[in-house]
């Protein structure tokens, strides 16, 4: 070493993370040229390996500057970092073949939108991508949706069939191109095809299918696009004969269909959009959004009937961007390819599921392994919230707060995911669907082994929904594995506690349709103090009968009929429309089973929200979960005259009272005899409209200070909101308001749903944690 010159250092560096896929190896070798670095870096099943060598202040501060760098999609979760020797005569930066690890696992990149370089060159650049419908580079494309293995690299993907072309090549192999490792690189000379096919599969020679595509969807058709994580089902969101056509064809009922814009502007159109929910509808992820609705949007009524808000998501292919740029229809409804509770198709099962409802195909041939529908969500104080967990966000892994043994959560009955956890990580799959279905548990099998594959994971233990009529449980309990039953609302806790970071105990505010108690009833309606090794119950809704069990969540009209029965509340069958057209047998069975000893009794919010809204005019029957709940809080909002501060006083409180235990039951028997009292005298639109507010603010103050007793008397200041009816924005803002205002800290659960779609996190958390204290 010549003096004066500083000395030579090496270290090595495990990098985990989203750090394959993204163009982060790449990004690795620019930080070290640009720093004077030597050394390789190489993607491995255990995460990206780099090795640098030069003066040592440079490489000490690699790693920070590598942290510093990094941009999104590219997510640096933990880096180690060891010295190691000199290595003599090494003169430049190389990236080097990806390496199998045994027994090492790998995070898997999530599929990303189309970048904007991307679509200039798909839409305007004069080149040989010039109207190529599968165009990419590093910043996005499929990903997750075409990995057969790990390490992500191409012949473990679904393009290992589609041999690269010399151009393509050139662009493969050169670190320095945008394209570098790109996976699904191609173009028109080697990579995949569209091609336009009738409803029985055969081809329709064409030398334009997506202009085909485009006419046909400009006269009223439905066509079946098949798109990155399966096929979608397209039609003119203007047009009102199609919408009612398909809907009636995917035998939908009223639920709502989510819609794709060609453009921001034209989502700005149809719906009101702020800063942060143009952030997310940008983002590499493009989830759906749920955005109010604007007036005289020009979206048919049959999209969403009777909801104030619209399901939005911008192009997220460049399939998707030529379509709109060959002409189709500026709004275009985009709905999962399936059936009704069915897995979406990817494939030519297509042809057989989908007959009858699609009047056209356009597919191509580049083969999905992992299904995966298109995320949605909402914006809660700047932060999105999802609803649905999939494309976009899956497999991107949570860190826990706790070392955690391998266990597996299988989810629940509604909205269906699994969640495999080890050491510090939790991979969340991609939503399932309901898994009363056999199609959905053979898809749940289908997720559990790709996922424990990559991530060379064997699973100890199994947490499972302990509700004694769950398929899904039952597949828990013959896997063979140990099984840790977690009670449902303990499990919607624990994933917003996982997602919090909290290792220690928290309230839980927990408020859904159906989960089954520890004594045998209906729970939905609960707050606990938590930790993952148990819970303590602290408050419920006053537990009330409900004749039927489950079939009150298909027919709503069940539990307003047996709550004021159950509370001596008359109501003129005239005044509620679900009474009057309710069969005259069901209402006197109903009535009369509410005094039966043996009836099932509820503390369930979802069926109270039920009640209120058939009593406030919403339908007998529902055509999809939470149909009356979602009218219900239009009902609400209409209150509002436009403002967005849903803040105030409930005029008629719940009552709170002390069981007999010790537990704190709101009782909303008060403000039933009011709304009652006030249908008797007559209710006009507006009248209802104020009711359903005061309901929200009602409900909301109760558990508000049912929480914050909870809170006093454990000595905590962590309040986590979950359970499906916390996708109700109005609930869940006077709730996290009032309990802010209290000084308490809110957890919101953000990229795990709310929903039971997150109740697998929760239940491999719990079922972790208990098995670590026991072995």
């Amino acid at each position: 070493m010549t003096k004066g010159t500083p000395p030579i250092e090496r270290i090595r560096l495990l990098v985990r993370g989203v750090v394959q896929g993204v163009g982060f190896r790449p990004h690795v070798l620019r930080t070290a040229v640009a720093e004077g670095l030597v050394g390789r870096v190489a993607n491995t099943t255990a995460g990206v390996v780099i090795e640098v060598q030069g003066p040592g202040e440079a490489v000490r501060g690699f790693p920070g500057r590598l942290r510093e760098s990094a941009r999104p999609p590219m997510r640096i979760d933990e880096v180690r970092v060891e010295s190691v020797d000199v290595v003599a005569g090494e003169e430049r930066f190389t990236i080097e073949p990806s390496v199998d690890v045994p027994g090492a696992g790998s995070l898997l990149p999530a599929d990303l939108a189309t970048c904007p370089e991307c679509v200039e060159e798909t839409l305007r650049l004069a080149g040989r991508r010039l109207g190529y419908p599968f165009t990419n580079c590093t910043a996005c494309g499929p990903r997750f949706t075409i990995v057969r293995d790990v390490p992500y690299d191409r012949p473990a993907t679904t393009m290992a069939e589609f041999v690269l072309c010399a151009d393509c090549r050139r662009e493969y192999e050169d670190p320095l191109d945008r394209r570098y490792h790109a996976e699904p690189i191609a173009c028109p000379a080697c990579g995949p095809r569209v091609r336009l096919r009738d409803p029985r599969g055969v081809a329709i020679a064409s030398a334009d299918p997506l202009g085909e595509a485009v006419r046909a969807l400009g006269e009223g058709q439905v066509v079946a696009l098949k798109g990155i994580g399966g096929y979608l089902l397209a039609c003119d969101a203007a047009d009102e004969g199609a919408v009612g056509r398909l809907r009636a064809r995917k035998r939908r009922g009223n639920k709502p269909f989510a819609l794709m814009a060609a453009s921001l502007e034209v989502a700005r159109a149809a719906c009101t959009i702020d800063a942060a929910a143009e952030g997310f509808l940008t983002s590499p992820a493009a989830p759906i959004l749920l955005l109010p609705r604007r007036a005289g949007s020009g979206v048919a009524a049959a999209v969403a009937p009777g909801q104030d808000h619209l399901g939005v998501m911008l192009p997220y292919s460049p399939l998707h961007h030529l379509l709109f740029a060959k002409g189709a229809p500026r709004l275009l409804v985009m709905t999962s390819g399936n059936r009704r509770d069915e897995p979406i198709c990817t494939g030519e099962e297509a042809f057989d599921r989908l007959e009858g409802i699609a009047d056209l195909y356009l597919d191509h041939d580049r083969p999905i392994w992992n299904r995966c529908d298109d995320s949605v969500g909402f914006v809660h104080r700047a932060r999105l919230s999802l609803v649905r967990r999939a494309r976009g966000y899956v497999p991107i892994a949570t860190e826990l707060p706790f070392d955690a043994v391998p266990a597996l959560g299988i989810g629940g009955l509604f909205k269906g995911a699994i969640c495999l956890v080890q050491g510090r990580r939790a991979v969340l799959g991609q939503h399932l669907g309901d898994t009363d279905a056999v199609e959905t548990l053979e898809f749940l099998e289908e997720v559990r082994t790709n996922l424990s594959r990559w991530l060379r994971l064997e699973p100890e233990v199994v947490g499972c929904d302990p509700h004694p009529g769950y398929a899904v449980s039952a597949l828990a309990r013959r896997s063979g594995l140990p099984v840790e039953p977690v009670q449902h609302h303990h499990a919607h806790v624990a994933a917003g506690m996982v997602e919090a970071g909290l290792s220690g105990p928290a309230v839980g505010v927990a408020l859904d349709g159906t989960g089954f108690g520890e004594d045998g009833t209906i729970w939905g309606g609960e707050t606990l103090v938590c930790d993952y090794g148990g819970f303590r119950r602290t408050a419920r809704l006053r537990p009330l009968p409900l004749p039927g069990g489950d079939a009150a969540i298909r027919e709503p009209v069940r539990a307003a009929l047996a709550y004021t029965a159950a509370l001596g509340i008359g109501v003129p069958s005239d005044r509620v429309p679900a009474f009057a057209a309710c069969d005259p047998a069901l209402a006197s069975t109903v009535r009369a089973a509410v005094r039966a000893p043996r009836v099932l009794r509820t503390s369930s919010a979802g069926r109270l929200f039920d009640a209120v809204g058939v009593l406030l005019g919403g339908p007998g029957a529902a055509t999809f979960e939470g149909e009356v709940a979602m009218g219900l809080e239009v009902t609400a909002r209409r209150a509002l005259g436009g403002g967005t501060d849903p803040g105030g006083d409930a005029r008629v409180p719940f009552a709170i009272v002390r069981s007999g235990d010790g537990t704190l039951e709101p009782d909303p028997a008060k403000f039933l005899r009011a709304a009652a009292r006030a249908l008797a005298g007559g209710l006009d639109d507006d009248g209802r409209a104020r009711l359903a507010l005061e309901f929200h603010r009602a409900l909301a103050a109760a558990f508000a200070r049912t929480a914050e007793e909870a809170a006093a008397t454990a000595g905590l200041r962590d309040v986590v909101l979950s359970g499906g009816a916390m996708q109700n924005r109005l609930l869940l803002e006077l709730l996290h308001g009032r309990l802010e205002r209290a000084g308490l800290r809110v957890h919101v659960p953000m990229l795990g749903p709310a929903n039971d779609g997150g109740l697998a996190l929760g239940q491999a958390a719990v079922a972790a944690w208990r098995r670590r204290r026991t072995t």
